[in-house]
């Protein structure tokens, strides 16, 4: 072999190395991403975070998302949606940003911009054209509120009788808020409104709270209802209707830490001290201000043992048989017999 086949071999090797290398390379590269539009292309001023997604091509898992040149941090959705969170100091004044994405590395490059807006606190009032449901019973569970309407930002607010209520943003035409039970603890009707700050307050939509058929504050039965004297706590359960999240079940007049199951049932838990005398002890409800009807719970004294009053030594065992009654008896006649035969001789010795 001569030199001159040596280096042939040796560079073809070289160049299917560096093949080897750069094709991979090569192949991963996606080139400049596009980027097609934005959403929200807007805000006003005054927001609170507001998400931004992203559409276009080309994007992959390491693209950055920049604004007016400056990286942010980017969540890949896929290769066609990025996502970016505008925070509250980026929305404090009006103002006009330049969005871009960038691919680093080979291969790469940063795409043509869009615009977001961050406009004037002139934003329109918000309006509220229909909520869901628009009603629920008396003493119910907590429920998410829907609130449809117009001109909602991510800082509306939902209001209930004039009081803010944990609010989702799901659009400009939809809010969605958290309703605690305690806004059902009397009938009536309630006042659902809208607050985005810097603008305003829209006008009132009636929430129903309506009284159940069965919304009379009763007891009806207690369990257990009966308990041992010196016994460990426990959990008491209360059935009945009318109660409501706020109710506190009272024993013997005093209040005991009350769990709200339902409008039908409470739990309560009894302390041990509860139980060191028997007795019967009242059982109460108080809801909404209103007091329930007693029922009782027995702590009863497990302890005392029945005495059974023991019969006059006889020198018999009382049983089935009779024996001992017939020998008891053949006594006594035969005592009757010493006695009239012992009167009979003093008569004739006379």
């Amino acid at each position: 072999m001569n030199k001159r086949t040596i280096f042939s071999a040796t560079t073809v090797l070289a160049l299917s190395l560096l093949a080897v290398a750069v094709l991979p390379m090569a192949a991963h590269a996606q080139g400049t991403p596009t980027l097609t539009s934005i959403s929200p292309t807007s805000a006003p001023a005054g927001s609170g975070s507001t998400t931004v997604t992203l559409q276009g091509s080309n994007f992959e898992s390491n693209s950055v998302v920049n604004v007016n040149a400056s990286p942010r941090s980017t969540t890949f959705v896929s290769p066609t949606q990025l996502t970016i969170t505008l925070t509250p100091s980026d929305l404090a004044n009006t103002n006009s940003y330049t969005l871009t994405v960038t691919n680093p590395g080979t291969g790469g490059g940063t795409s043509t911009a869009q615009t977001f807006l961050v406009t004037s606190g002139t934003t329109s009032m918000p309006t509220i054209s229909s909520i869901s449901p628009s009603s629920a019973v008396q003493g119910g569970a907590a429920f998410t509120l829907t609130v449809n309407g117009n001109n909602f930002t991510p800082n509306s607010v939902v209001n209930v009788n004039g009081a803010a209520r944990t609010t989702t943003y799901v659009s400009a035409t939809q809010l969605t808020a958290a309703i605690p039970a305690s806004d059902l603890n009397t009938a009536g009707t309630n006042n659902i409104t809208v607050t985005t700050p810097g603008v305003g307050t829209s006008g009132a939509v009636t929430f129903t709270t309506t009284a159940s058929s069965t919304s009379t504050l009763m007891i009806t039965s207690l369990s257990p209802s009966v308990k041992a004297m010196n016994d460990a706590s426990f959990t008491l359960t209360v059935n009945g209707t009318g109660f409501t999240s706020g109710a506190i079940v009272y024993f013997n007049g005093s209040p005991r830490t009350t769990n709200f199951i339902s409008a039908n049932q409470l739990t309560a838990t009894i302390p041990a001290s509860d139980l060191l005398i028997a007795g019967n002890y009242p059982i109460t409800v108080v809801s909404s201000g209103t007091t329930s009807n007693s029922l009782l719970l027995s702590v009863v004294n497990t302890s005392r043992t029945t005495v059974v009053p023991q019969l006059p030594n006889t020198g018999f065992s009382p049983d089935n048989t009779g024996t001992g009654l017939v020998a008891v008896a053949g006594a006594i006649v035969a005592l009757l017999a010493i006695s009239i035969g012992a009167a009979i001789g003093l008569k004739r010795l006379v």
